[in-house]
């Protein structure tokens, strides 16, 4: 019995992490986006194998549109010192949605 609850478990992290290895924002709002991969990274921290932060950023980094490039650049200059935690991660990202666009002449 503990060897099929093992295999049944192994089987579930391997999923959760196949879909944040390939996440995509797509269509969906920056908050949804976050949402969704907390969640995945939520339930692999329930089945005993959390991830760490750096990861989970890592993962929502590559997914992002091209919208974000400026962000991505930024962000990735910003942690070359230093790791950030998710949570300030997200108030950047979420403040960077939230910054004026300019526009090209």
């Amino acid at each position: 019995m503990a060897q099929r609850y093992a295999s049944q478990s192994k089987s579930c992290i391997a999923h959760l992490k196949r879909q944040l290895q390939t996440l995509r924002q797509e269509s969906q709002s920056r908050l949804k986006y976050l949402q969704l991969a907390k969640s995945w990274a939520d339930q692999l921290a329930a089945t005993i194998k959390p991830m760490d932060d750096d990861d989970l950023i890592s993962y929502i980094v590559n997914g992002l549109n091209p919208s974000f490039n400026a962000f991505i650049t930024t962000f990735s200059l910003a942690t070359r010192e230093a790791s950030w935690t998710y949570v300030d991660f997200e108030a950047e990202l979420l403040n960077h949605e939230t910054l004026p666009k300019i526009k090209a002449s």
